[in-house]
């Protein structure tokens, strides 16, 4: 039980904040695309408007959506990471339940064992821990963000 804990803190500690601040940079990352592509879109409406050549904004578009891409597949690994750390924390909590429960099962035969009886002692007064309620997982096929929704586009390098 020990050593699962000892795990559950060093994956506490480890893939699941660092994946969530990747996919957090990533998505930082595309908003500062859609404000540069919004910007070049209000640029090109402008110049419609006076007559003038608008400036491309095909580039932008392209950056934006592969920023997008790639801030869906991070949260996507982040979400999966975050699912399997529940996993084990709920298997961890199953396990540690078995163990006070045989615990409590030995203490009550040691108890009934050793023939004390009176008001202070009962076989039933061994309090009995309460499990942690996880609430259940979702299959991760209901859970998991793909990029399939998306419009297939040339990449930016390519252009």
């Amino acid at each position: 039980l020990v050593q699962g804990l000892r795990q559950m803190v060093d994956l506490a500690n480890g893939p699941v904040p660092e994946a969530v601040r990747v996919w957090h940079g990533a998505h930082e990352a595309v908003r500062s695309a859609w404000s540069h592509h919004s910007e070049r879109l209000a640029t090109a409406a402008k110049a419609e408007a006076e007559g003038t050549a608008p400036p491309d904004a095909w580039l932008s578009e392209v950056r934006y959506r592969e920023l997008a891409r790639v801030s869906l597949a991070e949260q996507a690994s982040a979400a999966t990471k975050l699912r399997n750390a529940l996993q084990e924390l709920d298997r961890l909590e199953r396990t540690r339940a078995e163990l006070w429960e045989e615990y409590a099962v030995g203490y009550r035969g040691a108890f009934q064992a050793s023939g004390l009886e009176g008001d202070h002692y009962s076989d039933q007064g061994l309090p009995v821990h309460p499990t942690l309620a996880l609430p259940p997982l979702a299959p991760a096929s209901d859970q998991a963000t793909t990029t399939s929704g998306l419009p297939d586009m040339s990449s930016a390098g390519g252009a």
